[in-house]
């Protein structure tokens, strides 16, 4: 069994991170999976033609402003890899995150045309609403018809939702695509789209491998990485820590009079945390860039005391089952798949949302409590129980091997 797993970038975006780590479990697990990418397309300048023309038109539906022009696609652009030997060698077609010009909506319907099982694993709202990766509080893509009065772009919208139904319509005997949500809270949304009535939908995890993540010496991760020894550390990770979004705003209020210092990785966080106008009075903010290697990233989880999590929407965070894995409670915003993952007073504290005071509580209850030593192996158990490579892999055959017999999983 060949599965050729498609995603838009390699490396860039929790999506690309998330595919990665599934062919891996697979790999390891004994299936032959691969990845195909824009990168591995053989006309590079389409691509970029692709891309650009796509931005172009999100940016003139939206009469030149650039407010949301990565919050939406219609994927009108992409590239035909039916013909790609990769393609036509894999009995199944694993796709993941395929915006931006990586593939169409056509292409899709392309790929489901030729016959092969297709397995859809979403890691965001994209493939059930209209344009919009996030609805946030917007429930339109219940039925749809609201999309046209879309508040992002209602033509555009419209338009897309009408082509999705026609692409996952019941047509010629073509097999249902096996779509999969990355947490239950997605999945449980899926299941409301009228666009996905008669396919399979299913929830799977994304992996990690818990033998290299795990725990270590405290000391010697700060030592490794320049970090206070005695002090309290909260790391706040994003891949973009500027987006507010991720909720640093929050944070920083939530931290203004702990005596912790707070170390705040990904792009723009120095930038960042000068934004906010503020250092905490008794502690220190330590802002650190992207960071691309995992292992410098898995010294960070076993430097520091606690993660935050004050994201505002988010499906099945890598970092915090990364940060789990080695033994670091969470405290993060009631919101999207967080409740999944973290126990409250478990394996971490959750907080209500967007409530920067109860993200205070909940950092303090970690940093302050007596039984840490049990939170942090609580938090371990429960990545190695649930997000481990053989757990999520053996979901995923049992998946491609019904997909095969064209049985619902």
């Amino acid at each position: 069994m060949k599965i050729l797993h498609v995603n838009t970038s390699a490396t860039a975006g929790g999506a690309a991170i998330a595919a990665r780590r599934i062919i891996q479990a697979e790999q390891r697990y004994g299936l032959d999976a691969s990845l195909l990418t824009r990168d591995d397309l053989p006309d590079h300048l389409a691509d970029r033609r692709h891309f650009l023309t796509e931005r172009l038109e999100v940016w003139l539906n939206q009469k030149l402003r650039r407010r949301n022009l990565w919050a939406i696609d219609a994927a009108t652009q992409g590239s035909d890899i039916t013909r790609l030997p990769a393609f036509q060698e894999a009995d199944i077609i694993h796709l993941h995150w395929i915006n931006q010009g990586m593939l169409s909506l056509d292409n899709i319907a392309a790929i489901r045309r030729t016959g092969k099982p297709v397995v859809w694993t979403m890691h965001d709202m994209w493939p059930f609403t209209a344009v919009c990766h996030h609805a946030d509080e917007c429930t339109a893509w219940h039925d749809g018809t609201s999309c046209r009065t879309c508040t992002l772009t209602a033509r555009l919208a419209a338009a897309t939702y009408a082509r999705k139904a026609a692409l996952y319509a019941p047509a010629n005997g073509l097999m249902p695509i096996h779509f999969v949500g990355c947490s239950q809270w997605l999945t449980d949304l899926a299941r409301k789209s009228p666009l996905l009535s008669g396919h399979s939908i299913a929830c799977i995890p994304n992996p990690i491998d818990t033998n290299f993540y795990a725990a270590a010496d405290k000391l010697q991760a700060r030592q490794q990485l320049h970090l206070p020894d005695a002090r309290p550390l909260i790391l706040f990770i994003a891949y973009k820590a500027s987006d507010p979004r991720k909720g640093i705003q929050y944070l920083m209020e939530a931290t203004a009079d702990m005596d912790a210092d707070v170390v705040v990785v990904g792009q723009g966080a120095a930038e960042a945390c000068a934004a906010q106008g503020r250092t905490p009075r008794t502690g220190k903010l330590i802002p650190i860039g992207p960071v691309s290697d995992d292992q410098t990233i898995r010294s960070l989880y076993q430097a520091c005391d606690v993660l935050a999590m004050p994201t505002l929407r988010d499906n099945l965070p890598n970092t915090i089952v990364e940060a789990m894995a080695c033994g670091l409670p969470c405290a993060g915003f009631r919101i999207g798949g967080l409740p999944e993952m973290i126990d409250h007073f478990k394996n971490g504290y959750l907080c209500a949302y967007r409530d920067a005071t109860d993200l205070r509580r909940g950092l303090r209850y970690v940093l302050e409590s007596p039984h840490i030593g049990h939170l942090r192996r609580t938090a371990r158990l429960k990545a190695v129980q649930t997000y481990s490579e053989p757990a999520v892999a053996s979901k995923y055959a049992s998946l491609y091997t019904k997909a095969l017999a064209g049985q619902p999983f």
